[in-house]
């Protein structure tokens, strides 16, 4: 019998929702700047929840936090690929 190593790739896609607040006269252009800011610190859905407190003294306001349920994704991946193709054709159990 052969025996073949597998590398599995998951991939998991959760959609989150939150809400937050800022005054009349914040520029959209501010809102991405802290957003793209959350974007490439978080690691999390609530990790973006607490990105964007850090702009409280600039009028923005969490009301609704993302939740962390890792329960159920919105979609998900797998890929699977032979590590080895050496061992396909070498290493064989000895029945």
């Amino acid at each position: 019998m052969k025996k073949i190593k597998l590398e599995i790739e998951e991939t998991l896609i959760y959609q989150r929702s939150m809400l937050i607040e800022v005054p009349d006269d914040f520029s959209e252009d501010v809102l991405e700047d802290i957003l793209d800011e959350a974007e490439k610190t978080a690691s999390s859905g609530q990790d973006v929840s607490y990105v964007l407190e850090k702009f409280k003294g600039e009028g923005l306001k969490v009301l609704d936090h993302a939740d962390d349920d890792l329960s159920s994704p919105y979609k998900a991946e797998i890929e699977i690929e032979i590590n080895d193709k050496n061992e396909m054709d070498g290493e064989k159990d000895a029945e």
